[in-house]
Parts: C-alpha cells; sequence; structure tokens
C-alpha cells in the first residue's frame, strides 16, 4: 500500500474536510475519543498532511502546529500496518527539518511508543492520560 501512496501537504477546505472525516472516524469512532478533544484552536494554522492512493482514496492523515508538535495521525483501519503512519511521520519531519522546527514533540499514546522511537523521538515525560487513554511526552531533535 505505502507504494501506491503519495503524500500531500493540505491546501483546500475540500481536503480538511476528507481529512476531517478520516480523524473522526479514527479517534471518536474507533477510539472512543470526545468529538470535542478531536478538534482544538491549533487546527486552524496548522500543518496537515494526508496519504492518498492513485484512486484518489485518502487513507492516512497526521498534523504539525506552529510550536513543533506532531500530532492527530490517522490511518484507515484497513490501511494500517501497510508502511502509510512511516510515510506520513517521513514527510513531517522532512517538511519540519526543512522549514526548521526545531524540536518536534508529540504525546505518543503508550501502545505507539517504539513506533515513534524508530524515528528518534526518546521520552522526556512521565505517563499521563489524556482523553482516557495512557501517553507518554516523546521528544525528537535534529542533529546539528
Amino acid at each position: 500500500m505505502k507504494d501506491s501512496c503519495v503524500i500531500f501537504l493540505c491546501a483546500s477546505v475540500e481536503e480538511e474536510a476528507v481529512i476531517g472525516v478520516l480523524r473522526e472516524k479514527v479517534f471518536f469512532s474507533e477510539q472512543g475519543i470526545p468529538i470535542e478533544a478531536i478538534w482544538d484552536e491549533d487546527d486552524e494554522y496548522a500543518f496537515h498532511f494526508f496519504a492518498k492512493t492513485l484512486t484518489g482514496e485518502v487513507v492516512g492523515a497526521v498534523r504539525l502546529t506552529r510550536s513543533g508538535q506532531v500530532g492527530r495521525l490517522a490511518v484507515k483501519k484497513s490501511c494500517r500496518g501497510q508502511g502509510i503512519a512511516r510515510l506520513l511521520i517521513e514527510y513531517l519531519m522532512l517538511f519540519a527539518k526543512v522549514n526548521s522546527f526545531q524540536p518536534l514533540y508529540l504525546n505518543a499514546q503508550v501502545q505507539t511508543i517504539s513506533f515513534y522511537e524508530k524515528f528518534g523521538f526518546v521520552f522526556v515525560g512521565d505517563v499521563f492520560v489524556e482523553v482516557g487513554i495512557e501517553h507518554i511526552l516523546m521528544e525528537y531533535s535534529y542533529a546539528e
């Protein structure tokens, strides 16, 4: 699947709406996160990236806030385990490096820690509960 996906930077209201449907499906419908916790004031100014198949289906999304926070990583259930999340994070990290976002940080769900460690993110805090799910603060700094 990852070989048949292209990563884009969101550039329209229509693309934002499609990303929104995916986020609500993953976070609200599947994980039970309250709908009001899926959206926040950072969405308006964040950079939103999405994975689209060659047939035009949006199958993944992630955002980067102006403060360098990575978040809202969502991949369509039927497409998980196929490298889409990895492609999204790699693209986001390249964008962040080129645009001098330093450091990057995120609140990783505990079950995703090893995924983010593969990219060089490290723990900078203790486990905490956010929207009923255990998370940990992780950070990434680009080598000089």
